[in-house]
C-alpha cells in the first residue's frame, strides 16, 4: 500500500519535520541524514529556497510521518536528501516514491536552470537500503564526500587563546548584521545568502543568537565565524556553517571560536557536539581534530548524469 505524500505547507510542517528528525536522531540504529540544524540551514539560509515547492512529505492516514526529500538547485548541479523514518528503511516503494518525485522536480527546473548536468546525492556507507535504491534510480557511486565528526562534551573546556585585542563572541544588533553577513560570502563565495535571508533566519524558531559567533579583530573586522544548533531532545549541539577568512586562517582563531562554541553548547545542556566537512578540505579536518573531534561515520556521493 502506498503512502500519502504532499508538498510543505507551513511553520506546522516546520516543527513536525524538526521533531521527526529528533526522534530518528535517537535512535542510534538507523542513520540520520539531517540534524535540525542541517534542516533549517537548508531551508533559511538564503531566499531561493522554496520550501512549498521542494520538501515532500510522506505521511500515513494515520498521521504518521513516514519520511520526507528535499530538493536543491545549486549552482552547478541539482541537489537531493531522503530521509525515511527507521520503521520504514525497508520499505523499497517508499524510496522509489521519493526518487521519482525528485526526478520530477529536475525536469521542471530544467526549464529555468540548464547548466546542472548531475542530480547528486549521498549515503551513508552502511545505509544499503538507500544505496540501492539509488542504484535502481541510475545514480553512480562515486568517492567518499561528507565525514561526520563527533565528541563528547563532558566538562567545561579551555579557555579559547586569542591574540591581544580579539574577543570571541555573539553576534550584535542589527548594526553588526551586513558583517555577518560578508564574512559568510567571503568565505563560501561565490554565496546566495543575504542579508534579507540572514535577518529572517534569525527569527525562526531553533535559531539561538547566543550560538551565531564571531571571533573580532581589534579593528573590529569579523574573521571568523561559525553558527551552532541545538537538538534539545539528544542534547546535541551542531555546527552549520562554520569559516574563517583567509587572511586569517593558521592562525588558531578557527580554533578559538570552536572551543567557544563547545562552550557555550556545553552550558546550553549539550552532552555531544558534531560538525561535518568534505573528505577533501584537509585544513577543516585538522581544525576539528585539534578540539577533540573524531570521524565517526562517511557518506558516499551519489549522482547521476541527466539527459540532454
Amino acid at each position: 500500500m502506498s503512502i500519502p505524500s504532499r508538498l510543505f505547507r507551513d511553520a506546522d510542517d516546520l516543527e513536525l519535520l524538526k521533531q521527526f528528525i529528533m526522534d530518528i536522531w535517537a535512535d542510534a540504529l538507523y542513520p540520520s541524514y539531517f540534524h535540525v540544524g542541517d534542516l533549517l540551514w537548508s531551508i533559511y539560509q538564503n531566499t531561493l529556497f522554496e520550501p512549498s515547492r521542494n520538501i515532500r512529505i510522506w505521511q500515513t492516514v494515520e498521521g504518521i510521518l513516514a519520511g520526507f526529500a528535499l530538493f536543491s538547485v545549486g549552482r552547478t548541479d541539482f541537489g537531493a536528501n531522503v530521509q525515511i523514518h527507521p520503521a520504514y528503511h525497508e520499505n523499497a516503494d517508499l524510496y522509489d516514491a521519493m526518487l521519482q518525485w525528485l526526478d520530477e522536480r529536475v525536469a521542471e527546473e530544467r526549464k529555468k536552470y540548464s547548466v546542472q548536468k548531475e542530480l547528486s546525492t549521498s549515503a551513508y556507507e552502511n545505509d544499503a537500503a538507500l544505496q540501492a535504491a539509488l542504484v535502481r534510480h541510475g545514480y553512480i557511486a562515486g568517492d567518499i564526500g561528507l565525514l561526520h565528526f563527533s565528541r563528547q562534551l563532558d566538562s567545561l573546556l579551555l579557555e579559547p587563546i586569542l591574540p591581544l585585542g580579539w574577543e570571541v563572541r555573539h553576534v550584535g544588533n542589527e548594526e553588526e548584521w551586513n558583517e555577518r553577513v560578508n564574512i559568510h560570502r567571503d568565505v563560501w563565495y561565490p554565496s546566495r545568502v543575504t542579508l534579507d535571508a540572514y535577518t529572517y533566519l534569525r527569527t525562526i524558531d531553533g535559531y539561538i543568537p547566543q550560538l551565531d559567533l564571531v571571533a573580532v579583530t581589534p579593528d573590529g573586522m569579523f574573521a571568523s565565524y561559525c553558527l551552532c544548533w541545538l537538538d534539545t531532545l539528544n542534547q546535541c549541539g551542531e555546527f552549520e556553517p562554520v569559516g574563517t577568512r583567509a587572511a586569517f586562517r593558521r592562525q588558531g582563531i578557527g580554533k578559538a571560536l570552536i572551543q567557544e562554541g563547545l562552550q557555550r553548547l556545553f552550558l546550553s545542556g549539550a552532552t555531544t557536539a558534531i560538525v561535518s566537512t568534505y573528505n577533501t578540505n584537509l585544513a577543516a579536518r585538522r581544525l576539528y581534530e585539534s578540539v577533540g573531534f573524531h570521524v565517526v561515520s562517511v557518506e558516499r556521493d551519489y549522482s547521476k548524469r541527466l539527459e540532454p
